[in-house]
């Protein structure tokens, strides 16, 4: 392949990923989830007054949030955009946007560097449309930049010179290549960037591991090899040493008493006291889901909010894969390459395989997306080399075959992505789209009102999609009473002039306004009728067309 034509062609497929992340920023997903609401609204606390939602300041290992311990990574990544454009779901998703757009040049060099400059292009080209990894890059939470971490520390350790491309096999400009000596800053570099994403989503400490091991050992001739050189043992130290010096301390609190662990302790697949045996049965069965065809083909994750119609990825991937786990088999042991590619295979459900869940768990199985991708542009690019060599006739119908069957499974759910998954009825409500509505008529008149009391039916923490929607000043949230009351996950009664109408702890702060001797306006944010409540004064439309929620003023 030319320069020309790898140049133009994978500026295409990062031209079509940029779109698809950036355009239509009211849709797929609409409205706000709680776990970005939250997390935009922990960064804006940070921003504005260096404290996260609940008063700790500049938190490094973990935050403080709804009764959990979130990971810090995002939030800090999340403030510069908040800096330039405020608190809003576009700043909110941003990073998740520009993240996935960045993937696509990535595994387009990490698969030309393994495989050739047909396995990259093909890669892009796939990532760019994969209905998994576009999901994850509008959906404004830490595991959104899981897809980005994984593949830039293995683009890192490729730079590095570190042993895991077979350069004898990648001729350029028919000239052969010699290896050239692994740089220590660069390895160092790589280390660093996966002990530091280890501070974002917490798949990603049990993802790095786990590769490294496998690198370890799938590669281990090469590593002794390249050991046994002054600069190549510099290089394996530095890469050692970058991983574990911001690694250790995440260790010593997840091994101590730290709260760290606490949401993993929530979702633990095996019941206390399990014995061994149990635990590793229950593991191993965890981590063969991960490739099973209902996941990756049929039904994908099965959460409402994750629920995508389809699998995570078109049917015309699956002939695909199978060509690169066959080409994987065949070159295994000579192959340095392919024996990368099975350890980020086995690598991929780490970080999800030690939690219960009703599916594979999209988030926390976010790192493996570029791999699979690779796997099945590694097949494509193979068979077309065949076809190539003994039919070359055939060549443009291959070609047409595998851009058409991509543009018919990924196009379809395309159209389906950007429409009519926004409507619905799980979609609308697990994002309150309704609520975010609301929120943004209210913004500019709550400085007119004494008191807004907000429904929680149908709602997940709506405080904080209303806290995201109006914009709430981080200053008065810390100077202004808060009524948290402690749960599995904390219930936000009241803030400012918030007011959440869990069981009837919102029962006394109406009547307090009801016998203030004074005439205060409070509004009503509830579901048609409830409360008894008439006349509202703005109305949300549900997708079929009926009243979603209401607000209803009143003066008391």
């Amino acid at each position: 392949m030319s320069d020309r034509a790898w140049r133009w062609g994978l500026l295409a497929a990062t031209a079509a990923a940029a779109v698809l992340r950036l355009g239509w920023p009211g849709l797929a997903p609409p409205g706000l989830n709680q776990d970005e609401a939250i997390g935009a609204w922990i960064s804006w606390c940070l921003l504005k007054t260096g404290r996260d939602m609940n008063g700790q300041p500049w938190p490094l290992f973990y935050a403080r949030g709804i009764g959990d311990f979130p990971s810090t990574l995002f939030f800090y990544t999340t403030m510069p955009f908040q800096a330039i454009g405020g608190l809003n779901v576009m700043t909110t998703r941003l990073p998740a946007m520009l993240a996935g757009i960045a993937c696509v040049p990535l595994v387009a060099w990490i698969g030309a560097r393994l495989f050739g400059r047909g396995t990259g292009l093909i890669a892009a080209a796939m990532l760019a449309l994969n209905p998994w990894h576009l999901f994850l890059s509008r959906f404004g939470v830490g595991a959104s930049q899981c897809p980005l971490h994984a593949l830039a520390v293995i683009a890192l350790m490729i730079k590095a010179g570190l042993p895991l491309v077979d350069i004898e096999e990648r001729p350029r400009k028919n000239k052969a290549i010699s290896r050239s000596a692994p740089d220590p800053t660069w390895s160092a570099l790589a280390g660093l960037v996966a002990g530091l994403s280890c501070y974002g989503f917490h798949a990603m400490r049990l993802y790095f591991p786990v590769l490294f091991l496998m690198l370890a050992v799938l590669l281990a001739p090469q590593w002794k090899a390249t050991w046994s050189a002054p600069r190549g043992r510099a290089s394996i130290l530095a890469l050692i040493a970058g991983f574990a010096i911001p690694v250790a301390p995440l260790a010593v609190l997840h091994l101590g008493a730290s709260p760290i662990a606490h949401r993993w302790e929530m979702t633990r697949l095996w019941p206390a006291g399990a014995p061994a045996t149990t635990i590793v049965s229950m593991v191993l069965r965890r981590w063969a889901e991960h490739f099973h065809p209902d996941f990756l083909f049929v039904r994908g994750d099965l959460f409402e909010s994750m629920r995508l119609g389809q699998g995570a990825f078109g049917w015309h991937m699956l002939p695909l894969m199978l060509a690169g786990i066959a080409i994987l088999v065949t070159r295994f042991r000579r192959s340095a390459a392919a024996r990368v590619l099975l350890a980020l295979l086995i690598a991929y459900p780490a970080g999800d395989a030690i939690s219960r869940y009703i599916s594979v768990h999209t988030l926390r199985a976010a790192p493996g997306v570029g791999t699979l991708v690779l796997l099945a542009a590694w097949g494509a690019a193979s068979i077309g080399g065949w076809i190539a060599r003994h039919r070359r006739a055939w060549v443009p119908y291959a070609a047409a075959l595998l851009l058409v069957s991509g543009l018919a499974f990924d196009g379809r759910f395309l159209v389906r992505f950007f429409g009519e998954w926004n409507r619905r009825p799980e979609i609308y409500r697990t994002y309150h789209v309704d609520l975010l509505d609301v929120a943004r008529w209210i913004e500019p008149k709550l400085s007119q009102v004494d008191a807004v009391f907000c429904t929680i039916t149908g709602l997940n923490q709506p405080w904080s999609v209303m806290a995201v929607g109006t914009e709430q000043s981080p200053e008065l949230w810390f100077a202004e009473p808060r009524d948290v009351r402690p749960a599995d996950y904390d219930l936000y009664v009241h803030y400012g002039k918030m007011y959440f109408m869990y069981s009837d702890f919102w029962v006394p702060y109406l009547r307090q306004l009801q016998s203030n001797q004074k005439s205060d306006r409070v509004l009503f944010i509830v579901r048609p009728g409830e409360l008894q409540l008439t006349d509202p004064i703005y109305v949300v439309h549900g997708p079929d067309g009926k009243d979603a929620l209401w607000v209803v003023a009143r003066m008391l």
